[in-house]
């Protein structure tokens, strides 16, 4: 027999042998997509952050962005609906659809209002709190506050402009305007 020539036995067995290698340890593999757990818990801004990252409503939300490579919205539309039927099929999923996430905006407002001195960077304080906190920017405010109070846009928003009357939240709530649904 030549040194060189092909034993197939030997390599139905080394390939036998890989083949249960990669199945036990996908078996035994676990993706841990955890990254909170690797951070230094002894600072404590990490593990203020550790700790909202765990206990945030927001949590255990999937987000699913289709597109096109053309421009049709009909075509995306009917796609966007039957992968939305599709989840629900599945079962696997408690809530599917826009409405779960219309109705997560709104409950993060407590959340933004409850945290709003540590929502801002020094830069973004300089740059977008500190002009609306001169004389004339807050009397024009409190101006805009009681027209848009008394009138149709103002209902169930008097319990925010008690709590927040120079409208920071609308700050912090615009670095999040990506994520709606649409774009007002």
């Amino acid at each position: 027999m030549k040194s060189g020539a092909f034993n197939l036995p030997l390599f139905i067995g080394v390939l036998g042998i890989i083949a249960l290698l990669f199945g036990a340890g996908f078996y035994v593999a676990r993706i841990d997509a955890d990254i909170t757990g690797y951070l230094p818990r002894h600072t404590p801004v990490i593990s203020d952050a550790a700790y909202i990252f765990k206990n945030h409503p927001i949590q255990d939300q999937l987000v699913v962005d289709v597109g096109l490579d053309r421009e049709d919205p009909d075509a995306l539309a009917a796609i966007g609906d039957r992968v939305e039927a599709r989840f629900r099929e599945s079962g696997l999923f408690a809530a599917v659809g826009m409405t779960a996430f219309r109705e997560t905006i709104p409950a993060l407002m407590p959340h933004i209002l409850t945290h709003l001195p540590v929502l801002f960077t020094q830069h973004e304080l300089e740059t977008h709190v500190a002009p609306r906190l001169s004389p004339d920017a807050v009397t024009e405010r409190l101006r805009t506050l009681r027209r848009q109070l008394m009138g149709l846009e103002g209902i169930g928003q008097a319990r925010f402009a008690a709590v927040d009357p120079l409208g920071l939240k609308d700050l912090a709530l615009a670095r999040l305007i990506h994520l709606a649904p649409a774009g007002d």
